[in-house]
């Protein structure tokens, strides 16, 4: 099963726009011009197991837990058994996908990797290149996400909002998704 997983992670990676680990999507900002490896942190986000507290997000690992049959169509597999919890980087790919394809991207020209990109970016995690990776603070930033420890205003999760409408620690991610996209978009 670990040869399939690592396989499945570089499929991952190539839904969102990732060759050989690293980014060669567009980010927000436009902020790089040159690829930079993100595997460390890519790994680390699809090894770590994404745990969620309110109901309603099991919603979210439902997407996620998608990715895996959308993979093993795609390399004419019958099964689709990984005894795994939804990761964290399926989690946000998959919300990616459904972001772009559903609110903001083209449909004849899809970039996922730019909805996923600022989920990074706003978790803090797009300063983590495997030249500057640290674990403990990755550690950190995503147990304060899962545990919903972030500010009320989202700040500190993938989804910060400018006007602070709602107490983002106690909506379901999709909300918090929306309200995103609705000052963002």
């Amino acid at each position: 099963m670990t040869l399939m997983w690592d396989i499945y992670f570089d499929w991952l990676l190539k839904e969102v726009n990732f060759i050989d680990g690293f980014d060669r999507g567009r980010v927000p900002s436009g902020r790089r011009l040159y690829p930079i490896d993100y595997t460390i942190l890519m790994r680390k986000l699809h090894e770590t197991d994404f745990k969620w507290v309110l109901e309603r997000d099991e919603n979210r690992v439902k997407d996620g837990l998608a990715l895996r049959s959308d993979f093993f169509d795609d390399i004419e597999i019958t099964t689709t058994a990984f005894i795994r919890e939804c990761s964290v980087l399926e989690l946000l790919v998959g919300l990616a996908i459904r972001v772009d394809e559903e609110y903001i991207g083209d449909p004849m020209n899809p970039h996922p990797e730019i909805f996923f990109w600022d989920m990074i970016h706003n978790l803090g995690l797009d300063v983590m290149d495997n030249n500057h990776f640290n674990e403990v603070k990755c550690d950190e930033i995503i147990d304060i996400w899962m545990k919903r420890e972030f500010e009320s205003d989202g700040n500190g999760s993938p989804f910060p909002l400018k006007n602070d409408i709602f107490d983002s620690r106690e909506v379901e991610i999709w909300r918090q998704v929306m309200a995103y996209l609705s000052e963002n978009y």
